[in-house]
């Protein structure tokens, strides 16, 4: 059951950019927004794909999919633990695939990996 909200202290909260409280309020709204606006990120296929460790095993804790119309594709990368992770996918990057949220994949050419923070996300037009 959900304790009694506090509203006065919650605007408080929402209007200090560098409080908790701020900062996921607009990150899902931004998250909310862009889903509404592309209409593959809500009724689009679903193509689900195979996170690989760096050694080849398969990477349980990354949740990899793509969401595709005919007109457009996004890759959508989730990393669902409190450790950072490393994966491999057997996709190519492209110079032209854009993050939504400006947030760049830490991507190591050389050895064709990337790394996402605890929890951390990419949505990239591709």
């Amino acid at each position: 059951m959900r304790g009694k909200i506090d509203w006065e202290t919650l605007e408080n909260d929402l209007e200090n950019p560098n409080s908790f409280a701020s900062q996921v309020f607009h990150k899902i709204s931004k998250m909310v927004n862009i889903r509404k606006d592309i209409k593959a990120l809500g009724r689009g296929q679903i193509e689900w794909l195979e996170a690989l460790k760096p050694d080849g095993t398969k990477n349980n804790a990354l949740l990899v999919y793509i969401r595709k119309t005919n007109e457009e594709r996004f890759l959508i990368i989730q990393n669902l633990s409190s450790s950072k992770q490393e994966g491999r996918l057997a996709l190519q990057p492209s110079s032209t695939w854009k993050e939504l949220f400006d947030n760049p994949l830490d991507f190591d050419q050389n050895l064709q990996t990337f790394t996402l923070k605890p929890f951390e996300y990419v949505w990239i037009r591709m």
